[in-house]
């Protein structure tokens, strides 16, 4: 939030574990920048997956009595959309052609579950919140897809100093307390770290991908 507020970055990636709240993370920190925004996309694999994020928006903003429940329409396989008291517009999109991704450009966009989406989808997405200099904020799990190995590149070079306004950074399973009121020493966690193993464990939940099994000396 640090970041969004200071500018200091405009691509965030905030990789997560399985149940680690990155969904809600995301989606409050989209919250916390409509005030300055026209138009934000909730960017998702399908409009199935848009739909958690938008209920969270939907949710906080009810309850700080900012929208009107006359201007959310809602549906499951469907767009949805809403707009503020203030005229702010949020709009679900469906990166299942990402040729489609065009039209208006908007102010910030959350892509949701980017691990699942196609390299041609980011840069959809780039080139769209370009135009007024915007923000991107991307969430979700490694997938380990070879097809999708962008995002893991994305995050190593975010979590080191880069000259593009990129900030990544990870949440591991064990930060939600609610699920794991024991943290990283939860008897679950410890359980799932013996079951899945160090690759899989350090994706699922640690969210941090691994190198390439192809690499010699792994630890380089």
């Amino acid at each position: 939030f640090l970041a969004i507020a200071s500018r200091s970055a405009r691509t965030i990636g905030i990789s997560g574990g399985e149940r680690s709240g990155k969904s809600a993370a995301g989606t409050a920190a989209v919250a916390c920048c409509l005030p300055w925004c026209k138009l934000v996309w909730l960017l998702a694999p399908d409009y199935k997956q848009a739909r958690a994020e938008f209920e969270y928006l939907q949710d906080y903003l009810l309850k700080l009595g900012v929208v009107d429940p006359k201007n959310i329409s809602m549906h499951f396989e469907e767009q949805c959309h809403l707009e503020t008291n203030w005229g702010t517009k949020v709009e679900t999109k469906s990166s299942t052609d990402p040729t489609k991704i065009a039209s208006f450009a908007p102010d910030m966009i959350l892509m949701v579950e980017a691990g699942q989406q196609p390299y041609m989808a980011f840069l959809k997405a780039q080139a769209r919140v370009a135009e007024k200099r915007g923000l991107l904020i991307l969430t979700g799990t490694f997938e380990g897809m070879e097809s999708q190995r962008w995002y893991e590149h994305l995050y190593w070079k975010g979590v080191r100093p880069n000259d593009d306004e990129l900030l990544c950074f990870s949440m591991p399973s064990w930060s939600n307390t609610k699920v794991y009121p024991g943290g990283r020493n939860d008897p679950e966690i410890h359980k799932l770290e013996r079951l899945l193993g160090p690759t899989l464990f350090s994706e699922r939940c640690g969210g941090v991908p691994i190198k390439s099994e192809g690499l010699v000396f792994r630890e380089f």
